[in-house]
């Protein structure tokens, strides 16, 4: 499975894409929405994981762009460290398969990738 992980944080990022390399997955990490739009266009993946907080941008603001160029966008798995009010708004509002909270188990990534292309 392909995966994009849309995530500022270098060390977390690289940590989880390893997990899910060894879990039998090929997982790309983008720090910023601009990046992940340029990935995203013109390439397919199964999953998006997207985180909320992008330092100058909000991860909320990547789906709406993607939609206002006209492209699809896989199933999309929030993971965020806000209040849980916050991260449910977002995933109402991007449409997002499901969501995990920071800190999540790899195990817990694993299931809702599951659920969310099942």
């Amino acid at each position: 499975m392909r995966i994009l992980m849309v995530e500022d944080d270098h060390v977390l990022g690289g940590l989880i894409c390893e997990a899910l390399q060894v879990s039998g997955h090929e997982a790309q990490r983008v720090p910023t929405t601009e990046s992940a739009i340029g990935e995203l266009v013109g390439n397919r993946f199964d999953v998006l994981l997207l985180d909320l907080d992008l330092g100058a941008t909000r991860g909320e603001g990547l789906v709406q762009r993607m939609r206002n160029l006209g492209e699809s966008l896989p199933p999309v798995i929030i993971v965020s460290g806000q209040p849980l009010d916050v991260i449910s708004a977002a995933a109402r509002s991007t449409e997002a398969a499901t969501f995990l909270r920071k800190p999540y188990t790899i195990d817990e990534l694993l299931t809702a990738i599951g659920e969310a292309t099942a």
